[in-house]
Order: C-alpha cells, then sequence, then structure tokens
C-alpha cells in the first residue's frame, strides 16, 4: 500500500504490518509514513467532533480523507495535489505521490512553507532528510515562509504557539481572521472584494492566489514590479513574497509612499524598514523625504483617531491628509506641468508620488534642479534623482533668503548677486531664491547657484500689482512649510516689490541706490512701512533718505556696494584660457563684449578691428574678440561688426563668440574695449579691471562714474576711432605698459570692493532681524584650485569624460575637474572626500609630479601628492616633497624612512589607505 513507508516494523511480514497499523481499538499505532502526524491527526478530528473509529489510521482512510481532515499540518493535500498537477487524484492520492518523490524533491506542499526560502534563509542544505524532519516537527523554523512569521502569530494568538504546526493549526481552528504576517492587513484585504465576497480566511487567500490584491495598503505590486524591473531588470512572480525575502534588503521600496532606504537612514533599523515603520516607529520617523513629520503629527491631533498612518493615509485616504502635510507640492503647478486632467489636489498629489517623484520631476515652480545638482555633487550625496536628494538631505529645512530683482538682465548688480550665489554653494546651512521677472539672460546662471521664482514681465517695473500679488502669494503657499527669514529686495526701478513682498511676512532689507535716490517724501513714506532696513552706498544718500523717512522709519546703513571684484587671476588660469581660445604666447588679444543692442557697440568693435588692421605698422599677432549674442542677420550689429571687420586685409584676426560667462575671456584678454553708448551696461569693464586688464572708453559717450577714478581706463573722444586706434597701438608695442596699467586697476579694484567685503556688509544688515541666519565668508568656503598628483594613470584616463578641460603642466597632461562634477564613484572614495574636503572649487589632477616645477606647484591654492608608498618613491619624495602641502601615503613605513631623510617632509605626510578605497 503505498500509503505506507515505515522503518520502524522493517523485519516484520506484511501481515504483521497491516495488522499493528490498522488495529481498530489502538488509539496509538506507529505513524505509517514520515508525513502523517498522528497527533496532529487526533487533534483535528477531536476539533471536527469525528471521534470513532479510535485508530487514526483507520479514521483517516474510512472518514477522514472522504471529508478533507488533512495528516500534517504542513502538508495540504489539495495545494499539492495542484502544484503536482495530478488530475482526479484524492488526498489520498496526494499522500502517495508525495511519498513517492520525497527523494527528488516535492512540488510545493503547503502555501505557509515555502522549503527553497526555508533553506536560503538558515542556510541548510535541501535534502529529503531535512524535509522529513520538518515534517515530523524535529526542524522548526521561525519564519517558514516569507509572510508567516511564528512570532507575530504567537503575539496576536490568544493560545501559545511554540512550533510550526501549532501556528498552522491555530490559523485553522480559531475562529478569528488571523494575520499570518505584518503585510497581510486582513481587513485592507477583504476591502477589495465585493461585500458577497465572504472571504473569512485572508490570509490564506492571499497566498494560494496567482494575481492577488494587495494584501496591506503600504503594498503597490504594480509599483514594485517596477522598482524590481529597473533595478534588477526582472519583475517577480510573486511581488511581496520578492519584497519580504529579497527586495526590501537591497533598499526596494513597497510603495510610492514609502522610501526603504530613506527611513533605514533615519531609524537604523536594518533592513526589516517597513515592518519597523508599523511595529511603532511611524510615531518617530517620517515615511518618505516629502512628508513633514511635524505637521503630521499636529494634523493628527486635530481629527478622530485611525489605525492608519500617515503614508497608509497617502495611499488610501489621501483627501484625509491635508496638503500642508507635504507643503512643497503645489497641485496648480503640476496639473499645468503634466497636463493631465485630474483637478482633485489630493489625487494630484497621489499621482506626483507615483511618477513625478520617482523622475525627478519638480512639485513646484520654485526648485531649480541645476541647483540641487550642484549642491548634490558640491556633497557627495548619491540618491536616485537629484531631487530625492534634496528631500532626503532636508534641504527644504534649511534657512532661506530671498532675493528680489528688478529684472533678469545681464547688469552688474545681477552679476553681483550671481557671484554671491555661487559663492554660497558650499554653504550646507543656507537656501537661496531669487526673485525676478520674465526669464531673461541671467536666468540660467542664476538657476545653478539659487533656485528661482520668474515673475511675468521683462521688469518688474512693468508688471501690473494684481499680477504681481497673484504671484507672489503662489510663492507664499509654496514657501509654507519654510518660509523665508530674510528678503533683500531691489528698490531701483520702483516700489513695487517691497509692498508686494510684505505679504510674505519676512523681514525686508531694501537696497538700490538709482531708486532710493529718487524717492519723493510720499514714496520714502510708503516704502517705510513695509522695510525694515535700508541699504545704501553712501553717507550723502544715507543722510537724504533719513530726512524723508518719518519718525520710525527703517534704518539705513552705508558701506554697502554691490560690485565685487573677482579673485586675482593666476597665471596659471590666464594660460588656460589663451588655450582654450588657440592663442599663442605672442598674440595680443583685445577684446570687447556686450548684449545684442546697437548701444553695447559690436559695430564701432568691428569698424576699429578695420581701421586697426589698415596700417602696417600693427603687429600681426594682435586679434581681435567680440563675446556676445546676438544674430547676423542684416542691420544687426554683429552683422556691421563681421562686415566692417572683413573690409580690411586682415579680417581672419577677428573673431566673434557667444560665452554667457565672460569670465574666461578677460582672463584671456590683454586690452578690454568698450565702445558703447547710451545705456549700456559697464560690468564687464569693471571685471576687465578687476582681472588686470586695461580699459579703453569712448568720453561722455556712457556714464563712466560707476568705474571709478581708475588710473587705467583711459579715455578718447566719442567716435574717434583714429585717436582709438592710436592708443591701441601704444600698447599693444608696449607690454609693459599693459602690465603696469593692469597692476594698478587690480589693486583699485580689489580696494574698491571684494565678495568677503560684500558678504561681511550683508551679515551686518542681517543682524537686526534677529534670526540665526548668514551667508558664510566666501574664504571659509574656498572657491579655489587643488592640485592633486595621482599616480595612476588608467584613473586619470577615465576621468576624462567628465573633465572640463585638459591642459598640459610642464610637460604632463593635466584634467581640471570641476568639484560639482565630482560624485560618487568618480574617484576612491577616499580620495574623493579628500577633495571634497579640499575647500577648493577646481582641480587639476596629474599622475606625474616629476617634472612639475616649484612655481606650477606655487601656482595652486592648495597641492596634494599621492604616493603608492614603495621605496623607489623615496627619491621623488626627497626632491620634491617640500613643494606639497600634504603628501598621503598608504603605509607609516614610507614615512618613518622618510623622517630618517628629511624630517620636514615628513611632517607633511599622513597615511591614507587610497588604493584600497
Amino acid at each position: 500500500m503505498g500509503l505506507i513507508c515505515i522503518t520502524a516494523l522493517a523485519d516484520a511480514s506484511d501481515a504483521e504490518v497491516m495488522s499493528a497499523l490498522l488495529a481498530v481499538d489502538d488509539a496509538s499505532p506507529p505513524a505509517p509514513n514520515c508525513i502523517f502526524d498522528v497527533h496532529h491527526y487526533d487533534v483535528m478530528r477531536a476539533r471536527y467532533g469525528r471521534g470513532d473509529p479510535l485508530n487514526p489510521i483507520v479514521h483517516y482512510l474510512t472518514l477522514g480523507a472522504p471529508d478533507g481532515l488533512g495528516i500534517n499540518a504542513l502538508f495540504d493535500e489539495v495545494y499539492y495535489l495542484r502544484h503536482a498537477r495530478l488530475s482526479d487524484a484524492s488526498p489520498v492520492d496526494a499522500v502517495i505521490h508525495a511519498l513517492k518523490k520525497m527523494q527528488n524533491g516535492l512540488a510545493p506542499f503547503s502555501p505557509f512553507v515555502d522549503f527553497d526560502y526555508i533553506c536560503a534563509k538558515t542556510g541548510k542544505a535541501k535534502t529529503s532528510e531535512l524535509l522529513i524532519d520538518l515534517f515530523a516537527g524535529a526542524f522548526q523554523p521561525n519564519q517558514p515562509h516569507p509572510l508567516v512569521d511564528l512570532a507575530y502569530i504567537d503575539l496576536n494568538s490568544t493560545h501559545r504557539i511554540e512550533t510550526l504546526q501549532d501556528a498552522i493549526r491555530r490559523y485553522w481552528t480559531g475562529g478569528d481572521d488571523l494575520s499570518t504576517h505584518p503585510l497581510i492587513d486582513v481587513e485592507y484585504y477583504k476591502s477589495q472584494f465585493p461585500e458577497d465576497a465572504g472571504i473569512v480566511k485572508s490570509a490564506y487567500h492571499y497566498l494560494v492566489s496567482q494575481n492577488p490584491f494587495s494584501p496591506h495598503v503600504l503594498f503597490d505590486p504594480a509599483f514594485y514590479r517596477e522598482e524590481a524591473i529597473e533595478k534588477q531588470r526582472r519583475a517577480p512572480a510573486r511581488p511581496l513574497e520578492h519584497f519580504v525575502s529579497t527586495g526590501q534588503a537591497l533598499g526596494l521600496s513597497p510603495s510610492p509612499f514609502f522610501d526603504t532606504m530613506f527611513y533605514r537612514r533615519q531609524a537604523d533599523c536594518g533592513e526589516d524598514a517597513l515592518q519597523h515603520y508599523l511595529a511603532g516607529g511611524h510615531r518617530t520617523y517620517a515615511p518618505h523625504p516629502m512628508i513633514d513629520l511635524e505637521k503630521a503629527r499636529l494634523f493628527s491631533r486635530t481629527v478622530e483617531p485611525s489605525s492608519k498612518d500617515f503614508a497608509q493615509l497617502m495611499a488610501d485616504e489621501a483627501g484625509r491628509l491635508p496638503m500642508d502635510v507635504i507643503p512643497e507640492f503645489d497641485p496648480v503647478y503640476y496639473r499645468k506641468k503634466v497636463g493631465i486632467a485630474e483637478d482633485e489636489p489630493d489625487r494630484l498629489r497621489r499621482h506626483y508620488f507615483r511618477e513625478g517623484y520617482l523622475k525627478g520631476a519638480r512639485p513646484n515652480g520654485l526648485l531649480s534642479i541645476q541647483y540641487i545638482e550642484a549642491q548634490c555633487r558640491r556633497f557627495g550625496v548619491d540618491s536616485q534623482t537629484p531631487l530625492a536628494g534634496y528631500f532626503e538631505q532636508r534641504w527644504n529645512h534649511r534657512k532661506r533668503i530671498l532675493i528680489a530683482l528688478s529684472s533678469m538682465q545681464d547688469t552688474a548688480l545681477n552679476r553681483t548677486w550671481y557671484e554671491l550665489c555661487k559663492s554660497q554653494l558650499g554653504n550646507p546651512d543656507l537656501e537661496l531664491i531669487v526673485i525676478g521677472a520674465e526669464s531673461g539672460p541671467m536666468s540660467d546662471l542664476f538657476s545653478k547657484v539659487a533656485h528661482i521664482w520668474h515673475l511675468r514681465q521683462k521688469s518688474t517695473a512693468d508688471i501690473e500689482e494684481s499680477v504681481l500679488c497673484d504671484s507672489i502669494e503662489n510663492l507664499r503657499r509654496v514657501l509654507t512649510g519654510n518660509p523665508a527669514e530674510v528678503i533683500f529686495v531691489d528698490c531701483s526701478v520702483g516700489l513695487a516689490l517691497p509692498r508686494v513682498f510684505a505679504r510674505l511676512g519676512a523681514r525686508q532689507i531694501a537696497f538700490g541706490d538709482r531708486g532710493l535716490a529718487q524717492l519723493s517724501e510720499e514714496e520714502a513714506g510708503l516704502i517705510s512701512g513695509h522695510t525694515d532696513q535700508i541699504l545704501c552706498s553712501s553717507p550723502q544718500l544715507r543722510g537724504e533718505l533719513e530726512r524723508k523717512f518719518p519718525a520710525g522709519g527703517p534704518h539705513v546703513s552705508t558701506g554697502f556696494n554691490l560690485h565685487v571684484a573677482p579673485n586675482r587671476v593666476l597665471e596659471s588660469q590666464r594660460r588656460q584660457a589663451r588655450e582654450a581660445l588657440g592663442l599663442t604666447e605672442d598674440d595680443i588679444l583685445i577684446a570687447s563684449s556686450g548684449g545684442p543692442e546697437i548701444a553695447h557697440g559690436a559695430d564701432l568693435f568691428g569698424a576699429l578691428a578695420a581701421q586697426f588692421f589698415e596700417g602696417d605698422d600693427i603687429g600681426t599677432k594682435t586679434i581681435f574678440l567680440w563675446n556676445g549674442p546676438g544674430t547676423y542677420f542684416g542691420n544687426q550689429p554683429k552683422f556691421y561688426a563681421r562686415h566692417f571687420a572683413a573690409s580690411a586685409p586682415k579680417d581672419n584676426r577677428f573673431r566673434i563668440i557667444d560665452e554667457a560667462d565672460i569670465t574666461s575671456t578677460l582672463r584671456a584678454a590683454d586690452i578690454y574695449v568698450k565702445l558703447g553708448r547710451d545705456t549700456c551696461e559697464l560690468h564687464d569693464a569693471m571685471q576687465a579691471l578687476a582681472s588686470g586688464v586695461p580699459v579703453i572708453l569712448m568720453q561722455d559717450s556712457i556714464e563712466t562714474a560707476a568705474l571709478g577714478a581708475h588710473e587705467s581706463v583711459l579715455m578718447v573722444d566719442a567716435f574717434d576711432l583714429t585717436a582709438m586706434r592710436r592708443i591701441l597701438g601704444d600698447l599693444v608695442a608696449d607690454p609693459d605698459m599693459r602690465k603696469s596699467l593692469g597692476a594698478k586697476a587690480q589693486a583699485a579694484a580689489e580696494a574698491d570692493s571684494n565678495l568677503a567685503t560684500l558678504v561681511s556688509s550683508l551679515n551686518k544688515a542681517l543682524v537686526p532681524s534677529g534670526r540665526d541666519v548668514a551667508f558664510t565668508p566666501p574664504n571659509d568656503l574656498a572657491n579655489d584650485r587643488l592640485l592633486l598628483v595621482l599616480p595612476d594613470q588608467s584613473l586619470l584616463e577615465s576621468l576624462e569624460a567628465i573633465a572640463i578641460e585638459k591642459t598640459i603642466l610642464g610637460s604632463t597632461p593635466a584634467l581640471w575637474l570641476d568639484h560639482q562634477q565630482i560624485g560618487p564613484g568618480t574617484f576612491p572614495e577616499q580620495v574623493r572626500d579628500l577633495i571634497r574636503n579640499s575647500a577648493c572649487s577646481q582641480t587639476a589632477v596629474v599622475s606625474n609630479a616629476d617634472i612639475l616645477t616649484r612655481r606650477e606647484i606655487s601656482d595652486f591654492n592648495r597641492s596634494v601628492l599621492l604616493v603608492r608608498g614603495t621605496t623607489s618613491e623615496l627619491d621623488l619624495l626627497y626632491l620634491k616633497g617640500l613643494e606639497f602641502d600634504e603628501i598621503y601615503t598608504p603605509g607609516a613605513g614610507q614615512i618613518a624612512e622618510m623622517h630618517k631623510l628629511n624630517p620636514r617632509i615628513a611632517a607633511s605626510m599622513r597615511v591614507l589607505d587610497w588604493m584600497a578605497s
């Protein structure tokens, strides 16, 4: 008989075996096979009131099997028949088939037991002996299936659960719908079926279903499949089981409303992040970077108690969760951006979590992804998207300063604010928001160093106040979660900005000498009611304003100069800039720049070049370069520039480029000419002076007071190109004169203004606010240059793809890297940390220090030499060691050797196992 497979009576005859097993009055016969559990069968038949006959084997064969009673808690005959693909078979046939297959491995025999999972989790070999021990109860796994947890069942059971068999018997004999795992919410599971479905055993129903509904509100099968496909390149057949057994350990998220890795970093809870959250972690930790836990807690005190936490409400009852809980989400903006018909805010929010957030889409019109990317690179944040990194790092909770500008045009004032914002990229405690009119030439630059909020017109002076108020009200809503501490407001072109920005409730600091100087007494009274402080440049203007302001008006501070001189140009920077333009050491570069309008003088610059090239007394190495936007259509300034220059025999010495940042051009220039008139801006001329470049202007053509009394500014009469040519000839022929004028210009510019001075004056203005907010001095953030000698040519070659420039130092190739581009994986981790903590903004990486001269090394603000720790490097260290600020070696032995040769060099050496990282 196939049902009987017993070793205890191995020496007995068949008749003796049958007699021993089937004695009707024997209540405790030996088990007929390794699956039949006599104790289990007795418990189950007693439970269902089926007592006679006394012998359990006889009872099973005559009554139990036809009635569906099982012989082992772990063996589900019906389940086995389906998975073994046995059609028209009885429960007894299932047992017989299983006994035959025991040695070769069974088909799945219970929805509560996953034998492969057990072996993987316990590290045991998948053998028939282990399977027999499992059926006999000699082997007791605590978690026989990803969704069967004995400890959890015991916790929720009224009876003590000591074995797996106890747990399964309790499941079937209890009158309740018992959950077998924290992620099986029986009520939620049943709620997805029609009311008349009549499900009473939800866990079993889920486990035996082919494509079941999710048994928990925080597990979204469709979402998880996409997660698994993206990160593991395959979709799991059973998503929840895969998540519990594999996915959560890999950091996969179960739902768009629960971020596994984010929660794990907060709670330090190991792999079972979702279970930790459901078991009580939701009281302390946010389930998602965008959920404001503090606001959510406040909200929870105002509504009826719910068994659902915030993530569960987001997934199932989003309408009960106010928009304030996720203040950065703007449903109006998102609806317009994605173009969907949905207009319910809570449904739009769900759509954003499911679609937009995962793709790194902005939740509102304020956040600048380029700014966030720059800071992620700066601080080494490696997240799925820059936006995810922004919220994971809680950067949305940093102190916020708003800078409200009258336009986004390329003006000296806007350039200065840009340089200030750029200097704060390394400030981890401050978030800058620039507000301006319609998108303009400076918008792209600002978006890399701050968040941007655009208004609707080219200038705030042209905006109707009602339109301005609407835009500011939208901004106020976006800032609800973290309002601005202070607003710097530009009054250069009127009072509209301070009036409407009062709606934000932040402290207002007004600036803009041009507009402030023109205030009438009535306007002064208006502005005094909206601003807390005024910044101006001179004591004279301060006196005028104080006379106009009513008693108790805003405090007026002087010495505020919104122009900063750029950092002194290093010789290596000049060399790089000239190499990029294809210039030789002998070339003389005469530069000019400006916008596309006629006022900036591109046409006159071309005419000057033509006249200059007509003579034979001028060297052929002189090059004219115009840097600025615009078209070459007829009657356009660039058209005439090229036309006039082409009329000269040496027109190939006239070039036109369009680079948004003039810095590189000025680093390469020998002379700067500005032939502008009427309303043209002079900020490029001021930057040229600060870069040590002599400047030539036309007298009385434009207002030059902003340049100050610089001796290096040479003037000619308006439109007198002959005189201009003569001065140019003198400067081209006399390098000492150029050098002298440039040095005077740079010294004067640095004395007048610098970024550190501006930051200092702004921070003084912030003190009365009583807010703990300040700009970090640029020197503390150190936007300078690092020389890194890395003796690994293969690594150097791998960096070529992200290098912003490739030059030659000495006679060895150097790759220039912007620190904003140095993210995880770029370098070995310890080298990346070394660069990130260097307080420099650019790094030149070379692989060979032997041929670098002392001057080439000293051109850098900081120099670091990495060595491999070999004896052969001692000569290099002895000859070059004192030239470097720091030397890193993998082992202390090399330092000890160098200490014998030169203790001064050894003092600069540190142990860093950079190759191992």
